[in-house]
Formats: C-alpha cells, sequence, structure tokens
C-alpha cells in the first residue's frame, strides 16, 4: 500500500474503487485522455462486500484496479478484492491524504490511532513504540513493537 499510484499502461479495463474522496480524479482524467475503458466504483463501507466481490467477480481478465480508500477499509477490501480473484499485479490500493492509522500496542493490547510517523507512545500503558508495516487482520491494526528511547538498555 503507498499514499501515491504508479500508471500501468495496457490494461484491457481500469476500475478505480473509491470512498467519499476525489483523490482518485487525476487518475481518472489520465485515464480518459488515453482513452481507456474505465469505470469508477463507490465503496460506501464495508457492509456493502457481498456486492462488491459479485461486482469484481464478472470483470474481464486484464482488468487492472485502483483502489483509493481510508486507511481503515483498504486491507479489508483488498482482501475482498482478492476473493474475487485479483492478484497483487492487477491492483494498487492508496491511502491518499489519511492521516490517522490504527495501532495495536503489543505491551498492553490496546488499539488506538495515530499521526503517521515512526515513534509514537501508547496513550494506555504509556510504551515509546515503533510502528510497523505489519497489519492484523485480527486487531485491524497496525503493530506497535516496544522500542528502547536512545540511552535505554
Amino acid at each position: 500500500m503507498s499514499k501515491n499510484w504508479v500508471w500501468v499502461p495496457g490494461r484491457q479495463k481500469y476500475l478505480i474503487l473509491y470512498h467519499h474522496s476525489q483523490d482518485h480524479q487525476v487518475l481518472l482524467t489520465k485515464l480518459r485522455r488515453v482513452k481507456a475503458d474505465v469505470e469508477e466504483v463507490e465503496v460506501k463501507d464495508r457492509d456493502h462486500q457481498a456486492a462488491l466481490l459479485s461486482y469484481l467477480s464478472i470483470q474481464k481478465m486484464g482488468t487492472y484496479l485502483y483502489g483509493f480508500l481510508p486507511e481503515t477499509m483498504i486491507h479489508s477490501i483488498a482482501y475482498v478484492v482478492k476473493e474475487a480473484g485479483f492478484t497483487d499485479d492487477d491492483m494498487q490500493m492508496c491511502a491518499p491524504g489519511d492521516k490517522h492509522r490504527p495501532v495495536f500496542c503489543a505491551h498492553c493490547h490496546a488499539v488506538f490511532f495515530v499521526e503517521p510517523g515512526d515513534e509514537i507512545t501508547c496513550p494506555e500503558c504509556r510504551c515509546f513504540l515503533e510502528v510497523s508495516d505489519n497489519w492484523s487482520v485480527f486487531h485491524q491494526a497496525y503493530l506497535g513493537s516496544y522500542s528502547f528511547k536512545e540511552g535505554e538498555t
């Protein structure tokens, strides 16, 4: 997952999944400029996953998918996309403009939201944490591991 998208030319069709955002407009303009077959699909919330799975399952081979979704939705929607038969090579998921990441504290097991950054302090146990890119499906959050401050042993 990234904050930016990369243009992938030569696909039969392009799908853009988005959620209440205009972040996908630059990509949409580019795709229309090259006269690509492009379709926008608004993902309202996680309750519509069954309908999304049905829709994605009937797409043609060669379809490429761009997802512009909030950090809190991106992993569950990526799972649905893969269930429909898309691979990692068939899609890009972006969380543009999302400033809050869910974090799971490995020390006290609290889940809380933080702005992106390398190291933070857990509001529950006050441990100094380093947030990794490891996503917990169970906790729906990124792993925050205990990190020693400079000078600690």
